[in-house]
């Protein structure tokens, strides 16, 4: 099974952006670029870059490996580049401002401590930590935002205070008991 450090960020706090350090370079995985920037699916994205802008990516996870398309830097900025939706112009800066002066200075991207606390993955289950936070956008976006936090709580990811604002934790609970 291969392995790599999968660094998972939130964008606007609701979309999972997968990073990938290859050769010291950032890519990115389609899909996920696919979510941020408007995009209907990966093949849109990685059909208009060129050769060396794009990849595969052999990935294990609990069913075996699995292959992501991928995304280099530059190939990232040609996505952004092309997308006449709102959300890429956002996307871009916070790609450009954030994430990857981040990745440079310490190697990875990490979420600023006043915008969330999240706990650390136990014993450095980081794969399955981006596949539950996957399932978690997924579920947001096919039911809604209270299916995906009481998902999120039935799993045990740590959790952001801003998650509970409105209904409560309690409200959250009581839900779930239904």
């Amino acid at each position: 099974m291969t392995t790599h450090d999968i660094t998972p960020f939130l964008f606007e706090g609701e979309v999972l952006v997968r990073a990938v350090s290859l050769n010291g370079d950032p890519w990115f995985v389609a899909s996920d670029l696919a979510l941020g920037l408007g995009y209907r699916d990966a093949e849109r994205i990685t059909r208009l870059l060129d050769d060396d802008e794009k990849g595969t990516l052999k990935m294990g996870t609990l069913g075996g490996d699995q292959s992501l398309s991928i995304v280099s830097e530059p190939g990232l900025y040609k996505a952004i580049g092309r997308s006449n939706k709102p959300a890429a112009k956002r996307f871009d800066r916070w790609v450009r401002h954030e994430v990857l002066p981040t990745i440079r200075k310490t190697g990875g991207y990490h979420v600023p401590d006043d915008r969330a606390h999240v706990m650390p993955p136990v014993n450095g289950q980081v794969q399955d930590m981006a596949l539950n936070l996957r399932l978690i956008t997924e579920a947001r976006q096919t039911w809604g935002c209270k299916a995906s936090q009481q998902m999120w709580l039935k799993i045990n990811l740590p959790t952001v205070p801003a998650m509970f604002e409105g209904g409560g934790q309690a409200s959250l609970q009581f839900d779930l008991a239904r």
